[in-house]
């Protein structure tokens, strides 16, 4: 669709498609990539399940149960690769979703198995293996580092396959039936918990309330044995307790081995997320210090980021630190840049429009330098690079042509040389890309360039305001900035909707506070002064009367006027005025 929309207008413009710079990748990123390690990675599981079947506690005795058990959990697996690829979505091309995804399934299984073969001779009439596994260890490790579907995934291999390394040598389909409730409602109610993490002591919540679920229907369905209450209490109360002590030890060592595996695999959690977010972060504290207007920048842009992705369902905790880090680039010459000069003179004035839009441009690979140099995660410093893609620096760029128009015309006049015309190269002035390349990405460039072309109206009426919206984000879909991004006209509907509404809850009206001559309190103090310089001159007056005309009589104020007595004295606006305009 952006394309369509792209070719429309260059030729409405009369120009071709511009030439758009990829993404570099690197021989991990090619790796990860790779569909031939998908299809090695596919076989591979494959292998390793006709492996561990081949040490089920039910596996055939005969030739032909081993290869009708074999062809079954062939079957089963083979039946659960589609349902991977639909829960994966935008995550199927990379293999490291694939690696921990199923990786985490068949560690589960191996536990399953080692766990019922140790467990086998310790079972009796009170409760039974069942009591002993870890069914929330898949679902929460994949919920977490990957999201709920691919959860719910994990927990659906688990409920098909985990029969194979735990039911018995006998079929007992009671038991069956009590393995698949207890995995597949352990599983939902942990990916229930954890789909939106924020703090590691989720993780215990999630195992508390997992273990209670497991011992309350291990009671009700006969997995412990209540009947055996009388005769053996200490056995009932110590089921009851493994049946909820092992959600619990579950979580406690995820919670410790989640680290290990962000590392390993380079995936980020919404945990990591909010640790990267915090403000007291050496590059954080740098552009605080060094970029101040830089940094209420950042803010206001990840205000805008976060709203949208919620509103279109992307990432809002990614969008708000890339919007954090986005501009950490221009802490290397602050100065340069509009937001940070406060009172004094503007640098760009002494330089060439190509040094300072070289300059401006280079605080983009400023910024990707500094957050490798800081093991800053990948999808950081893909928002730096790509924040703003292959536009165009067009306040240099006009003032480039300008300025060539300035010397041609002096060339005409013979004031100049020919050989002082500059030469403007469209190229020179557009930052290096590549566009963005992920909706979170998309949302970030965006928000940037509506918050800093916004805050350049100062106060406009809300209609404006929408106008420029339109016009910023119209602008950036002709151009192709978001042709990679992922993003659909649905989705930048929504997203334009959540600008102009957080845009007017940031530049709110607010009502004035009057000033100090202005204030009631200052008015109440002229008018008392006015009263009493009035009193007093009525009183020198009298004096003045009385020391003239020494027979008449002085009264009292009270008895000047018996019908204005004890009333106070009115003010006079007048008056007021004329204090005012002289204070």
């Amino acid at each position: 669709m952006f394309h369509l929309l792209k070719k429309h207008a260059a030729a409405e413009e009369g120009k071709g498609p511009e030439t758009v710079v990829g993404v570099q990748h690197t021989p991990g990123d090619r790796l990860d990539s790779n569909p031939v390690v998908s299809v090695a990675l596919c076989i591979l599981v494959f292998i390793i399940l006709q492996w561990m079947g081949s040490y089920s506690p039910h596996w055939g005795k005969s030739v032909w149960h081993h290869v009708s058990e074999a062809f079954l959990l062939f079957s089963v697996t083979l039946a659960l690769m589609p349902m991977y690829w639909l829960c994966a979505g935008s995550q199927r091309k990379k293999n490291k979703t694939f690696v921990v995804t199923w990786g985490t399934v068949l560690v589960q299984l191996l536990f399953f198995g080692l766990i019922r073969h140790v467990t086998a001779d310790i079972t009796s009439d009170i409760g039974n293996e069942l009591l002993y596994l870890p069914y929330m260890m898949a679902p929460l490790i994949v919920t977490v580092l990957l999201g709920p579907l691919l959860g719910m995934f994990a927990t659906i291999c688990i409920c098909m396959l985990g029969g194979f390394f735990v039911l018995p040598e006998q079929y007992m389909p009671e038991k069956q039936v009590q393995f698949w409730i207890l995995s597949s409602l352990s599983g939902m109610l942990t990916v229930l918990l954890t789909h939106n993490l924020r703090n590691r002591a989720q993780l215990l919540r999630a195992g508390f309330f997992v273990g209670l679920l497991i011992m309350v229907l291990s009671c009700i369905m006969g997995v412990v044995n209540l009947q055996a209450w009388d005769s053996d209490l200490v056995g009932v109360l110590l089921c009851v307790a493994v049946s909820f002590g092992i959600s619990m030890l579950t979580s406690v060592l995820i919670s410790g081995v989640l680290p290990i595996i962000e590392g390993v695999f380079k995936i980020i959690t919404p945990i990591s997320w909010l640790e990267m977010a915090d403000m007291n972060r050496p590059l954080m504290k740098r552009l605080q210090m060094e970029a101040p207007g830089t940094f209420h920048h950042c803010l206001m842009v990840a205000q805008l980021a976060e709203a949208a992705a919620e509103a279109i369902g992307a990432n809002p905790i990614e969008c708000r630190v890339a919007a954090y880090y986005h501009d950490i680039g221009k802490v290397q010459n602050p100065l340069y840049f509009i937001e940070n000069i406060m009172d004094g003179p503007n640098p760009h004035d002494e330089l060439t429009p190509s040094m300072s839009a070289r300059i401006i441009i280079d605080h983009v690979s400023d910024g990707v330098e500094m957050a490798r140099a800081n093991n800053l995660p990948r999808p950081l410093v893909d928002a730096i690079e790509q924040h703003h893609g292959t536009s165009l620096a067009y306040f240099f760029y006009r003032k480039a042509l300008q300025y060539r128009d300035e010397i041609l015309s002096r060339v005409e006049s013979s004031l100049a040389s020919p050989d002082d015309v500059p030469e403007v190269v469209e190229s020179n002035f557009r930052y290096k890309g590549p566009n963005p390349q992920s909706k979170e990405t998309g949302i970030v460039s965006l928000a940037d360039i509506v918050e800093s072309a916004t805050r350049s109206m100062g106060r406009v009426s809300c209609e404006e305001m929408q106008k420029k919206v339109d016009e910023l984000l119209k602008q950036r879909v002709v151009d192709g900035h978001l042709d990679d991004s992922g993003l659909t006209f649905g989705d930048l509907k929504k997203i334009r909707n959540s600008f102009i509404q957080t845009l007017k809850s940031i530049h709110h009206n607010r009502i004035a506070y009057p000033s100090p001559a202005h204030s009631p309190e200052a008015k109440i103090e002229k008018n008392a002064e006015a009263s009493e310089q009035e009193n007093s001159g009525k009183q020198e007056g009298k004096a003045q009367d009385g020391k003239s005309s020494p027979g008449i009589m002085e009264l009292p104020d009270d008895a000047s006027g018996g019908k204005n007595a004890g009333k106070p004295e009115e003010e006079n606006p007048e008056g007021e005025e004329k204090d005012e305009t002289a204070s």
